[in-house]
């Protein structure tokens, strides 16, 4: 949520779990090895927090009726 609050001051930020979703995602969860493709394939993780942040806030300003 800092991130968030840092690129969107003042915002208030709530949620209710939808526990049948929640179920599903619970089953998905499940760190990955990825320590092969690092080794032979030279892969790396594009993706950190802040990107994620950066990638969702984008996403509501285009799709601001999806997150009301």
């Amino acid at each position: 949520m800092d991130l968030v609050r840092a690129k969107v001051p003042g915002a208030t930020i709530d949620f209710k779990v939808d526990m049948d979703r929640q179920k599903i995602i619970d089953g998905f969860t499940k760190p990955l090895d990825d320590s092969v493709a690092r080794k032979e394939w030279g892969w790396k993780c594009q993706y950190d927090q802040q990107r994620i942040v950066d990638d969702f806030l984008k996403e509501i300003r285009l799709h601001p009726q999806r997150y009301a």
